[in-house]
């Protein structure tokens, strides 16, 4: 049975009119920017993809009981990923993005969002043979979602667990 009416309250609405004003020629002279700063940090990053995007969107949910509400909003982010390189030597995989929902802080969270890129790429140099040990290990969060979080859920599932797959 579906819930009755309630109350919601005043729609929830992140809208930034400066979103409004912003033309593509913009975007990619921002990419480009980003881009430059990003691989001047270092001779050995390269970039696989990098980008910024903007979005506007509207949700809403309604049902026949009269539940009616929507939402609304602004967004704009950006993205890079790739890797470093020393010679023969290949670092692992890199990335990191942001999003925000005002305009205004867009190109400060970008830059540090690059700026992480290029410490994880350049850090994943020289990486060597671990010893094997038993004790506790810490993951940064992007590993534990990304990697494990998905994983687990996999093996957890009814049909893993019915073809004999789950742990």
């Amino acid at each position: 049975d579906l819930p009755e009416p309630q109350s919601f309250g005043a729609g929830v609405h992140c809208i930034d009119s400066s979103f409004d004003d912003v033309r593509t020629e913009e975007m990619v002279k921002l990419s480009m920017k980003l881009l430059k700063q990003t691989l001047a940090r270092d001779s050995r990053l390269t970039v696989d993809t990098a980008g910024v995007s903007f979005s506007r969107s509207t949700s809403a949910i309604a049902s026949s009981k009269g539940i009616a509400h929507g939402w609304r909003g602004d967004a704009a982010g950006g993205s890079i990923f790739g890797m470093a390189l020393d010679g023969s030597k290949v670092g692992s995989f890199a990335y990191d993005g942001a999003r925000v929902r005002t305009l205004e802080n867009l190109e400060e969270e970008l830059v540090s969002a690059f700026s992480r890129f290029s410490l994880k790429a350049i850090g994943a140099l020289g990486a060597g043979a671990g010893e094997s040990f038993r004790g506790p290990v810490l993951l940064p969060p992007e590993c534990v979602s990304e990697f494990l979080v998905p994983k687990i859920v996999s093996a957890a599932s009814s049909k893993s667990v019915r073809q004999g797959r789950s742990p």
